[in-house]
């Protein structure tokens, strides 16, 4: 039962649970235990990863990991963390009607008011790019806090589907994106755009996390597992492929080639290094990074995903160290 899961700046996936935390390599499928159940902190309900790469989880008690040791303190009970641009932790309090939102500058905690308080409570928290704190309720929608007044986004002016979010994320371009049970919901400021078992693979399972990986890549946690969507196409899903370690660098010809609108990209890399795949369009700009991170020696494969594409002309290239090749490939639709 997956409760909250984060991406550090490895891509190494950290999934909170009620059995403790875990860390997931997908480079190399290894998964290691961190932390337990009846370690130090009961009933993980959230991770976050705050500016300087430490690794921060609450539930009952709140620790922080920077790689090595960890610090605890068992005196908060909470439900939700997000961080701000200044560095400050932002916490709501477990619970569905406690009405709690703390902030943590390092030194100190401040509490502060929750529209509807007491009967409506915070939840789960994101913070967007401009340092608004988004939070949704129990029973009032969805809430936004500048740093001085609230706006309630709720079925009565709203087209939410009701007053009950619960897990909220922002992705890479500044959509909200909310939970309701077994629905996700898209919010883009004006417009709300719902994802349920009639257009989409969710299955009605209860939904428990979301998580942005750099592709912007939305992972949803489930009850059933995990389910990642894209609305322009997946495009950095990769799978590191078991062959004899290569000699040399090499970029192969997708296939197929043309395409509609999935490809296979291989490379192959002869020594560990920072590495990249990028997609240009004719004009030479950028318009999709599907690998852009340190990658150990080895044949990896990653499929390209053009559902949102049109057709044309396209080139790849991947760049490693001082390696770098282009080659050319055709979506046609």
């Amino acid at each position: 039962h997956i409760n909250d899961m984060v991406i550090d700046k490895n891509n190494n996936l950290w999934l909170g649970a009620l059995f403790g935390l875990t860390r997931y390599d997908p480079s190399n499928f290894t998964i290691n235990i961190v932390l337990a159940l009846g370690d130090s902190i009961d009933g993980i309900k959230t991770v976050e990863i705050d500016n300087f790469g430490n690794l921060w989880v609450a539930g009952i008690g709140i620790g922080k990991y920077d790689g090595i040791n960890w610090s605890i303190d068992h005196t908060k009970n909470i439900e939700d963390l997000a961080f701000d641009k200044n560095g400050n932790l932002w916490a709501s309090s477990s619970g569905m009607r406690y009405g709690k939102l703390w902030k943590f500058d390092g030194n100190y905690w401040i509490d502060y008011w929750v529209p509807g308080y007491p009967d409506v409570g915070s939840r789960y928290l994101a913070i967007d790019s401009i340092g608004n704190i988004w939070a949704t309720t129990y029973g009032g929608g969805l809430a936004k806090f500048n740093g001085t007044n609230w706006t309630s986004y709720n079925a009565s002016n709203s087209d939410i589907p009701n007053n009950y979010p619960e897990h909220i994320i922002i992705d890479k371009i500044g959509n909200i994106w909310l939970s309701f049970g077994g629905v996700a919901a898209k919010f883009d400021g004006i417009n709300w755009t719902i994802f349920n078992s009639a257009n989409s693979v969710l299955n009605d399972s209860h939904i428990n996390c979301f998580a942005i990986d750099e592709h912007n890549n939305i992972w949803i946690g489930t009850n059933n597992g995990l389910a990642v969507y894209n609305e322009g196409g997946i495009t950095g899903i990769e799978n590191k492929v078991n062959r004899n370690s290569p000699l040399e660098y090499i970029l192969t010809q997708n296939y197929p080639n043309p395409f509609n609108p999935i490809t296979t990209i291989r490379y192959e890399l002869p020594k560990a290094g920072k590495a990249s795949i990028k997609i240009f369009d004719l004009l030479g700009r950028e318009v999709a990074n599907l690998v852009d991170e340190y990658k150990s020696a080895g044949s990896y494969e990653i499929e390209f995903k053009a559902n949102y594409f049109p057709s044309g002309v396209y080139f790849y290239q991947l760049k490693a160290g001082d390696y770098v090749e282009t080659k050319k490939m055709i979506l046609l639709k």
